[in-house]
């Protein structure tokens, strides 16, 4: 089996978002998950990719998952030591 990893694609939005929203319905957090906060975080990190990206796992050609990523800058790290 290949994994592959690549950037989320336009045509991968559906199923992208589907994805995610089962997440979220096996493992619930605070506040409900709704598509206007998924098309949201979507659009952000689609203008500005110095946030971060979404990636999408692909197992033979399959959406088989996705991730995340946030870049996130801690100065308390710097600092300690």
């Amino acid at each position: 089996m290949k994994i592959n990893y690549r950037p989320i694609r336009d045509s991968d939005e559906e199923i992208g978002s589907q994805l995610i929203q089962n997440l979220y319905k096996e493992h619930p957090g605070i506040k409900p998950m709704t598509m206007a906060k998924i098309r949201n975080t979507s659009d952000i990190l689609r203008l500005h990719p110095d946030l971060g990206a979404i990636l999408v796992i692909e197992t033979d050609n399959d959406i088989a998952g996705y991730s995340i990523l946030i870049n996130l800058y801690n100065t308390a790290s710097r600092n300690s030591g």
